[in-house]
């Protein structure tokens, strides 16, 4: 794909990006969160094939488009806070359902390593 194409879709990404984390805030849709949270990462990939190709004016507008697309992403996780109580920041493997992660519950106290949970106040 030429520097352009790629600019474009990556654009065209990015804001659907913003209008579905705009969208699934208001409805505290989870599975479209979700779903915007893996796109970024499509994004990214964009990104990186920009910086490859291209001039610094199109580096610029690829950074740009970039930062909209984490920020769509940002909401996109606080309604997954906001519907399920859970952080996924920096958690990739909580996209695709399973939420393996959190299996690791230790009882009412929380406290042992590796758990998940905050832990008891003491």
């Amino acid at each position: 794909m030429t520097a352009p194409a790629t600019l474009r879709r990556m654009t065209d990404l990015s804001n659907t990006m913003v209008r579905d984390s705009l969208d699934a805030i208001v409805k505290l849709d989870l599975g479209l969160a979700k779903r915007i949270c893996r796109l970024d990462e499509e994004v990214d990939r964009y990104h990186r094939t920009i910086i490859d190709q291209v001039s610094l004016h199109l580096f610029s507008a690829a950074r740009q488009l970039e930062r909209l697309a984490d920020h769509a992403t940002n909401i996109a996780e606080d309604v997954v806070y906001l519907v399920e109580g859970r952080i996924i920041r920096h958690q990739p493997e909580a996209l695709n359902g399973s939420f393996a992660l959190w299996g690791k519950m230790c009882g009412e106290t929380h406290n042992h390593p590796g758990c998940l949970w905050p832990r008891a106040r003491s």
